[in-house]
Formats: structure tokens, C-alpha cells, sequence
């Protein structure tokens, strides 16, 4: 039995230049590919899960969006964004986290502050796009690199787009009662924002 929990194991480097949805997917084909009884368990609850940024957006639609957006949150966003020609066509990447803050410090305390500040940053750098794909009107599919989690991914690729998924997929949902919205650890179980239940959706 080979077994691959897809929120584990994945190396910092791989976090650094944002690789993360590439190699779940990966693993999920290769799980799919190799296995001769259940290929894909999901557990699943209140918590939609962590929303990526786009590790490249296509050239004319990423300056469209910026367009929309104000010009210091702009600066944010370009600094982190830049336009590669030698793509074709041409796209923004983003660059590895590491350019700016340093993760890979010997020192503890310094590693977890900037993991702190890199995810404030992602935070607001996602807001801001996922913000301008809707005042742009793109479709639901082009909008969804801005908007969709990596746990609905996961589900999609192991279990919506599978044709065997009934054979060989596996999904578990759990739902917590009565769960206490000013309790800090709520947010271990449901969506919070300032002491609140909030739509994943918005």
C-alpha cells in the first residue's frame, strides 16, 4: 500500500516558487494511474481551504485587471508579478517568495515572521485580483484561477473529472454542530472572519 496525503510532504522549495497545485494534481494522476482499488479519499467539512495565487497569468489579461485596480495596490501587486516575454504568449509569473522575505533564514523566529508577512501579502494581492476578475467580467472559467481553492481542485481532478470515480474514489463529509464562533480555534473548523462565519463564496 502506497499512501500520499496531499497536504503533507510538500518540500519549502516547492512552496517558494509556487508549485504547490501542480504537484498535487501530479500526484493525484499518479495515484490514479497506479492504483488498482481506491485511488482518491477526500475528507472534506466547513473549511472551503486555501486559495492560490496564479503562479502566471497570460500578458493582456493580467494588465487588464490592473486596470481596475488602485494604483499603491497596483505597486503591491507589480512588484510581485512580472511580465515575461519569452513566453508565448506573453504572461506575468510570480515570483518566488523568497525574493522578498527571507524563508530560508537559519533563523527560526525570522522564518516564521516572514511566513507571516508573505501570507498578509498574499492575502491582499489576492483580494485585489480576485476583486478585479469580477468588476471585469471575465467567465467562470477564466475568473476561477482567482478564485478557487486548492482543496476543490483536488476533489474536481480526483473525483468530478474521473470517470471511475465511483469505483475507485472515496469522499468523506463531516459537518461540526454547534461550533462556537468566538472560540479562536473555531477557525480549525469553518470559515472565520473577525469572529464570524462567513460565505466562502464571497
Amino acid at each position: 500500500m502506497n499512501l500520499t496525503v496531499l497536504s503533507l510532504g510538500v518540500r519549502q522549495e516547492s512552496v517558494d516558487d509556487h508549485r504547490v497545485v501542480n504537484i498535487c494534481m501530479e500526484e493525484i494522476k499518479r495515484c490514479q494511474d497506479m492504483s488498482l482499488g481506491i485511488a482518491f479519499i477526500a475528507i472534506l467539512g466547513d473549511k472551503y481551504g486555501w486559495r492560490p495565487l496564479p503562479p502566471s497569468v497570460d500578458a493582456d489579461e493580467f494588465e487588464s485587471l490592473l486596470q481596475l485596480v488602485d494604483q499603491s495596490d497596483r505597486e503591491l501587486i507589480t512588484s510581485w508579478y512580472l511580465r515575461d516575454d519569452n513566453s508565448v504568449p506573453p504572461c506575468y509569473l510570480l515570483q518566488t517568495i523568497s525574493t522578498q522575505f527571507p524563508i530560508n533564514s537559519t533563523d527560526k523566529d525570522e522564518v516564521t515572521k516572514a511566513w507571516e508577512d508573505w501570507g498578509k501579502v498574499e492575502k491582499r494581492i489576492w483580494s485585489h485580483l480576485r476583486s478585479a476578475a469580477e468588476k471585469a467580467g471575465l467567465d467562470e472559467e477564466e475568473k476561477q484561477k482567482y478564485t478557487i481553492s486548492v482543496t476543490q481542485l483536488e476533489v474536481e481532478r480526483g473525483v468530478v473529472t474521473d470517470a471511475e470515480a465511483s469505483q475507485r474514489s472515496l469522499v468523506i463529509d463531516r459537518r461540526f454542530d454547534q461550533i462556537n464562533e468566538k472560540d479562536k480555534a473555531a477557525r480549525n473548523f469553518v470559515n472565520m472572519q473577525v469572529g464570524q462565519f462567513y460565505d466562502t463564496k464571497k
